[in-house]
């Protein structure tokens, strides 16, 4: 009788084969948290769900990010479903990497020339720290999951000298490293890279002889001719303020007559997901009294807050609104820039300053006195 032959199945064999590959564990899945295969919004809502978010509010922000458009990590950093810090301590806890300690001050190494600070922000490669030797930062809220477990897996044991940061954190810390230097790019850029178009120099050649030549014929005819000097003057003043009051009167009358014979252009709303980012800015000098007015307007605006980026530009004398300012709830999307002492102390320097920590796509400049239509 013959006996039937045993088949072999995958991983059964003598000991002459060679033994399964093992395969290495990733970060995720060694902190129970699922695989680094799986989708990154998947591993996202596993880091979250370990970083204190509810099952029912974590499938709310799930339908939030796809509707915005946005990152799953971003939907819940914006809306304050999870704190930057939690986010960052579960994150760094999965990916083996050393925890900074809350009372622990980000110094970034010292570089010369000033590194342009919204490329610091936006790197996807550790930023250089000051101490200890070899330890960097990396900003975790703007790379995935993945990419910082894969980067921590290429750092091998020097992966305990990294540092996750969020934004804020690191807006800080490069304000701190190099605030006098950006704030001498803010008043002086300009006038360094395109002179030209600068206006500290003053009048330039060309300038000072026409005003001179001008001056000389005005003085010359009031000593010669007074009456006939007036008369002319008066003339020209004249007509210039006709053509000033016909230009105003023309477009006037040009924008009645379009919307009067214009066809009216039904106005789409525009998806979520298809809506850009924005930076707004909000110059203040000695204005506590409307901050809350203001932070309340802003607040009450009509647009995912996942694409705000809110900056409160107040001077470092003014201690009084930035008092006020560190007092409120600011949301996520709120920050406080603090401009460094120097001159010219003007509106303008102070928006520049802030300009350099701008990530949005478009720019929006509101003065204190403003209350933005929330639609």
């Amino acid at each position: 009788m013959n006996s039937p032959v045993p088949s072999i199945q995958p991983g059964d064999g003598d000991a002459r084969r060679r033994p399964p590959r093992e395969r290495k564990a990733s970060p995720l899945a060694k902190a129970g948290l699922g695989d680094t295969a799986a989708p990154p919004v998947t591993s996202e809502a596993a880091i979250l769900a370990h970083a204190g978010v509810p099952p029912f509010v974590l499938d709310g922000l799930k339908r939030l990010a796809l509707r915005w458009g946005v990152p799953l990590r971003e939907a819940a950093l914006a809306t304050g479903a999870v704190r930057a810090p939690a986010y960052l301590r579960t994150l760094a806890g999965v990916c083996g990497i050393g925890t900074r300690q809350a009372h622990d001050e980000l110094r970034l190494r010292a570089l010369s020339p000033a590194p342009e600070p919204y490329r610091l922000l936006m790197s996807r490669q550790p930023v250089p720290l000051a101490s200890p030797r070899g330890a960097a930062a990396l900003n975790a809220e703007s790379l995935t999951p993945e990419a910082v477990a894969q980067l921590a897996d290429d750092f091998g044991p020097g992966k305990q000298r990294l540092s996750l940061v969020g934004r804020r954190e690191l807006s800080e810390a490069i304000a701190r490293a190099y605030g006098p230097q950006l704030a001498l790019n803010a008043s002086g850029a300009l006038d360094r890279s395109h002179p030209r178009f600068s206006a500290s120099w003053g009048a330039s050649r060309w300038q000072i002889v026409f005003l001179s030549l001008a001056a000389g014929i005005f003085l010359g005819a009031i000593l010669f001719a007074p009456r006939e000097a007036l008369v002319v003057y008066s003339a020209g003043l004249s007509l210039m303020f006709m053509l000033t009051i016909s230009l105003r009167i023309g477009a006037a009358v040009h924008a009645c007559y379009r919307r009067l014979r214009g066809r009216k252009m039904p106005l789409r709303r525009m998806p979520d997901a298809d809506l850009p980012r924005y930076s707004v800015l909000v110059a203040m000098y000695r204005e506590a009294r409307v901050l809350p007015q203001l932070v309340a307007a802003l607040e009450a605006l009509d647009y995912p807050c996942a694409k705000l980026d809110i900056k409160l530009v107040l001077e470092a004398d003014d201690a009084e609104t930035i008092t006020a300012a560190r007092a409120l709830k600011l949301a996520p999307h709120f920050e406080i820039a603090i401009v460094p002492e120097g001159t010219p102390r003007t509106k303008p320097r102070a928006l520049n300053y802030a300009l350099q920590f701008a990530s949005g796509d478009y720019l929006v400049i509101y003065d204190a006195e403003d209350r933005p239509d929330p639609a």
